[in-house]
């Protein structure tokens, strides 16, 4: 699964099992710029579906979701925490007929994947340095 970076604030995440679709990630500059940007006073990140029909034939869009992250906030639990809201998401898109089990090991594989996708770039735009604490 290749990466597609966008002048160091965006990074569009290829998914395996997905059929060549996508998340997109999206950093903002710090926490304030995110709240302003949603409306939201509250949040520390957020992750926004895209919507998609299932009658009469199911369509999902290239672009599965965003997840959106500010640079203030950037401990590995609100990254996986976004990360999680990804994969309900995607389970709901593309699984909902198959065996949980299968299901299951592939939701885990992805949000490995996706996360470990994020922390490496966020190490190559150097937001991350060695021996940071995550």
């Amino acid at each position: 699964m290749k990466q597609s970076i966008k002048d160091n604030r965006e990074i569009k995440i290829k998914l395996k099992y997905s059929w060549n679709r996508y998340v997109l990630v999206r950093l903002f500059d710090n926490r304030e710029e995110l709240r302003v940007h949603f409306r939201d006073s509250s949040i520390c990140g957020i992750y926004n579906p895209n919507m998609f029909v299932v009658w009469p034939k199911v369509k999902i869009s290239k672009e599965i979701g965003i997840i959106n992250i500010n640079r203030q906030d950037l401990g590995i639990g609100v990254i996986s925490h976004e990360v999680c809201h990804f994969i309900f998401d995607w389970v709901d898109k593309f699984n909902h007929l198959k065996n949980n089990d299968i299901v299951e090991e592939k939701a885990c594989w992805l949000f490995g994947d996706v996360l470990r996708q994020i922390v490496n770039w966020l190490y190559e735009i150097k937001v991350y340095k060695q021996n940071d604490k995550i």
